[in-house]
């Protein structure tokens, strides 16, 4: 009886540290959700505030405005705005590349007013 006993007293301290070894992965794993301010695409992530950096001004194309910004973890992240004459996309903002350099490598924007509305700067960005 005492075997069986002392079996049933290891077996519960072992059950005791599963739980808590389980308790504590997810408690980790909790800590790297996003915050409800970052703005989240795809594999984007922007965390707010955002510091503007030198305004880029113009490329060569037509009226394609380019800029810079640094976001709160210190992610740069290089912007364009199509600004074009005749273009299908009028205002949108893509992130990392301009659109016609790497057609893999860009992020556009799919919801310009949440991306105003949590990271500001409007201006830079209209």
């Amino acid at each position: 009886m005492k075997a069986i006993k002392s079996n049933f007293v290891a077996h519960l301290a072992a059950m005791k540290s599963l739980f808590v070894l389980m308790l504590m992965l997810l408690l980790t794993g909790c800590l790297h959700l996003p915050s409800k301010n970052d703005f989240v695409q795809g594999w984007t992530r922007i965390t707010p505030p955002i510091q503007m950096g030198t305004a880029g001004g113009y490329l060569f194309d037509g009226g394609t405005r380019c800029g810079r910004f640094t976001d709160a973890k210190g992610r740069v992240i290089d912007f364009y705005i199509d600004d074009r004459i005749d273009t299908k996309t009028p205002g949108d903002i893509y992130l990392y590349h301009y659109p016609d350099q790497y057609f893999w490598s860009h992020v556009r924007i799919k919801n310009k007013a949440e991306f105003i509305r949590k990271l500001g700067h409007e201006e830079s960005f209209r």
